[in-house]
């Protein structure tokens, strides 16, 4: 194979039968993205074999995988964006927080994503912003500590320690991250952000964060720690279900500025078949009364193709304007398909007016 158009080529495995010779081979990229590879033989029967590992389209040092999209507005009005990154797969060893602020106000152009300049000992997660009333701009974030997928390449499992970093306007620099909820709290297990943080009427903000316990890996868990969703300090009634479906992906929930509740999410259940690894259906919805009922507003994304997800959604508004980023790519098993794809893949900005 070549990954140069041409200049420079290296053998990647080889077939045998143990019966004959195998000549003259053709070889074609399945659907799949695993190679299928037909043989002329001496028996009279054309031989086939199919490779056991997919065509992996990552590029050293080149961004594949945009994810867990964040939108917040600075000081001045500008946006800023904050998303993980990695040249290959989701987990991956060089994944990391990158983000990119707006070069006008509406948020159609955009600076290219810089990496935030911060030690990075493992994978980093799910950014969340805040910009407080001194201007500075707290970046949240989580940072694997030593949990891994048994996988090859190993593969780091969703979150870590919870920390935080801070970009103030008079230096224009970002502070050291410290650590504000370790990952050893909890019996050992990940801890995992995905929204934003609240101010409360008394002051005080909250940030909503979960605990993820996988059963196979490398993290050695306190045998009764569980996994569970809350806010530090606080206790709720039991979790009971509602009527909104929801396919195993994030939503989120903000409080308009007239006391309304707007809800960004996927309006489907779990697919099934060719569809079984794609999420389509994203909506935003608001509601009058504390979250009982809700009413559409808009659908950002209906397309149904094998492995495609328009997902992970965040709500951000400014003035009359409701922004929601999400991200747009295909599920690792369908990767083969984004290079031929028409789909606006990456991390995505829709902008829905409440007039």
């Amino acid at each position: 194979v070549s990954k140069n158009e041409g200049w420079d080529w290296e053998p990647r495995g080889s077939v045998t039968s143990g019966a004959t010779w195998l000549i003259e081979n053709t070889v074609v990229e399945l659907d799949d993205g695993k190679l299928l590879m037909f043989f002329r033989t001496l028996k009279g029967l054309i031989y086939r074999s199919t490779s056991a590992d997919k065509v992996h389209l990552s590029k050293p040092g080149e961004t594949q995988y945009a994810h867990m999209a964040m939108i917040e507005s600075m000081a001045n009005g500008t946006l800023v964006a904050a998303f993980q990154a990695s040249s290959g797969v989701e987990g991956s060893n060089d994944q990391h927080i990158v983000y990119a602020t707006s070069t006008d106000v509406a948020g159609l152009y955009w600076t290219p994503a810089e990496p935030l300049p911060v030690p990075r000992m493992a994978a980093q997660w799910s950014p969340v912003m805040h910009t407080d009333s001194k201007g500075h701009l707290w970046l949240f974030y989580t940072e694997g500590r030593n949990c891994k997928f048994n996988v090859s390449p190993p593969r780091w499992m969703p979150g870590g320690d919870i920390k935080v970093t801070k970009w103030t306007p008079s230096s224009s620099k970002w502070k050291t991250p410290r650590t504000i909820y370790p990952q050893s709290a909890g019996g050992g297990v990940p801890k995992v952000l995905a929204n934003k943080m609240i101010v409360l009427s008394s002051g005080e903000w909250a940030l909503p964060y979960w605990s993820e316990k996988h059963s196979t890996g490398t993290c050695a868990f306190d045998s009764t720690a569980e996994g569970a969703a809350g806010l530090l300090g606080y206790s709720w009634t039991i979790a009971e279900a509602t009527s909104l479906p929801n396919p195993d992906s994030k939503i989120h929930m903000l409080k308009l500025d007239d006391g309304m509740l707007a809800l960004a999410y996927n309006n489907h259940g779990k697919l099934t078949r060719s569809l079984r690894r794609s999420r389509t259906f994203l909506d935003v919805a608001v509601s009058a009364n504390q979250g009982s009922t809700w009413t559409k507003l808009a659908r950002l994304e209906s397309a149904e193709q094998p492995g495609l997800r328009a997902h992970y959604p965040t709500l951000h508004q400014v003035g009359c304007t409701l922004y929601v980023a999400y991200s747009k790519f295909y599920h690792e098993e369908y990767a083969y398909r984004s290079t031929n794809s028409s789909a606006e893949l990456g991390i995505n900005l829709a902008a829905l007016d409440l007039r």
